[in-house]
C-alpha cells in the first residue's frame, strides 16, 4: 500500500504514484493536501510499505513528536526525491524506520523523470547521494564556467560541477520555445539540469546545489543547501528561514534564521541568527547560548540585509501564491 500526498500534476507524482502504482497495482490511498496527522494515520491504518516523499515530509517523519508516538514499522521502503536530501536528515528518518531502506533519487520533467537513483540492494551507497545512473542513461560533470568537463575520479570525489544527462527519456525540447531548447540541450542532446553535483569513484553523485541559486561571498561558491543542512542539526529546529542580500564589500551573503520554540528561553531574542564571519559559522542559539561552527558554510556578515523569506527543501524561497494561499500555515510540520 501506498499512501499519494504528492500532486499527481508534478512528473513526481505523475510517474511513481499515478502510473508506477498501476504498472505494479499497487493500492493506493490519496490525500487531498499534506497533513501530518492524517498522513500518519493512513500510514498506520492501511499499514503502508512504500513511501514516496519530498524532504520536508521526511524531516516531518524525522523530528516531529507525533511521528515518534506512530506506528510505522510496517514500511519497508522510504524514498525522496524533488529536492536534495541530506546524510543525517536519512539517518534521523531511518532511526524512527529501522526495517525500512531510505532512499533517494534524482530527476527532472525534462527527464520523464528518472536519471539516478540508489539501488535498494546497494546499503554500501550512501542515502545522501542521489545514487548511480538508471539503465540507458548518461552523465557528464561539466565545469560550469568553462564548460569543460571534469573527470571521474580514480578515488575519491570529484570537484562540483554542472550535471548534464542524456538517454531516451530525455525531451525533445520546449515546446513552441526555441531559444531554451538551444540553452538546454546540446547538440549531442546532453541535458543541461543546472544542478551542481559531485561524482565518486564508484560512480555515486550528490547533488550539492543549483547552479542560479550558488551565493558568492569573498570569492567563495556558498551553497544553501549548506546552510540548511548545519540548520537541521540544531535541537530546537522548527522552521527555516534565509536571509539574503550583498553586505559590504563581500559580494553577497546568507542567513540562517531558526524560530524559538514555545517555552525556550531566548533571552531577549526570539530567533537565533546563524552568521558567518571570516569563513565561519557561528550559530547563536537560543535558551543558554548555544553555539555551532561550521568551516563548510560561508556566509554573509551584515544580519541587516534582506529580508527573511521562508525557504523550500531546496533553500528556495517558498512562492508568493502557496503563502496567499494558506499553504505554509496549514503545513505546521513544515516549519
Amino acid at each position: 500500500m501506498v499512501p499519494a500526498v504528492l500532486p499527481f500534476f508534478h512528473i513526481y507524482g505523475m510517474t511513481v504514484l499515478m502510473n508506477g502504482a498501476v504498472y505494479r497495482r499497487a493500492r493506493l490511498v490519496t490525500l487531498p493536501r499534506f497533513d501530518l496527522a492524517e498522513y500518519l494515520r493512513v500510514v498506520e491504518q492501511h499499514r503502508a510499505t512504500v513511501l514516496f516523499v519530498a524532504p520536508p515530509i521526511a524531516l516531518a517523519l524525522a523530528k516531529h513528536p507525533a511521528a515518534a508516538a506512530s506506528d510505522l514499522s510496517g514500511v519497508r521502503v522510504l524514498m525522496s526525491g524533488a529536492a536534495p536530501f541530506d546524510e543525517k536528515l536519512a539517518g534521523a528518518v531511518a532511526a524512527r524506520m529501522p526495517a525500512a531502506r531510505v532512499l533517494q533519487g534524482y530527476g527532472m520533467s525534462e527527464m520523464s523523470p528518472v536519471s539516478h537513483v540508489v539501488p535498494i540492494d546497494r546499503a554500501d551507497v550512501s542515502p545522501g547521494s542521489v545514487g548511480m545512473l538508471v539503465p540507458n542513461m548518461a552523465a557528464r560533470v561539466v565545469d560550469p564556467a568553462t564548460g569543460e568537463e571534469i573527470e571521474v575520479p580514480a578515488e575519491g570525489v570529484s570537484v562540483p560541477g554542472e550535471l548534464l544527462c542524456a538517454g531516451p527519456n530525455v525531451m525533445v525540447g520546449y515546446l513552441g520555445d526555441e531559444a531554451a531548447t538551444r540553452d538546454t540541450l546540446e547538440p549531442d542532446g546532453f541535458l543541461h539540469t543546472g544542478d551542481i553535483v559531485t561524482v565518486d569513484a564508484g560512480g555515486t553523485f550528490w547533488v550539492v546545489d543549483r547552479l542560479k541559486e550558488l551565493i558568492k561571498h569573498k570569492g567563495y561558491q556558498v551553497a544553501p543547501a549548506e546552510l540548511e543542512a548545519l540548520l537541521l542539526t540544531h535541537p530546537g529546529y522548527r522552521r527555516r528561514r534565509g536571509r539574503g542580500g550583498a553586505g559590504p564589500g563581500v559580494g553577497g551573503g546568507a542567513q540562517g534564521v531558526r524560530r524559538a520554540r514555545r517555552g525556550e528561553r531566548s533571552h531577549g531574542r526570539r530567533r537565533a541568527v546563524l552568521r558567518g564571519r571570516t569563513g565561519r559559522a557561528v550559530q547563536e542559539g537560543a535558551g543558554g547560548g548555544v553555539r555551532r561552527r561550521g568551516p563548510e558554510v560561508r556566509c554573509g556578515e551584515d544580519p541587516a540585509q534582506g529580508a527573511a523569506r521562508p525557504l523550500t527543501a531546496q533553500a528556495r524561497p517558498v512562492e508568493p501564491l502557496m503563502q496567499r494561499r494558506g499553504w505554509w500555515g496549514r503545513n505546521r510540520a513544515f516549519r
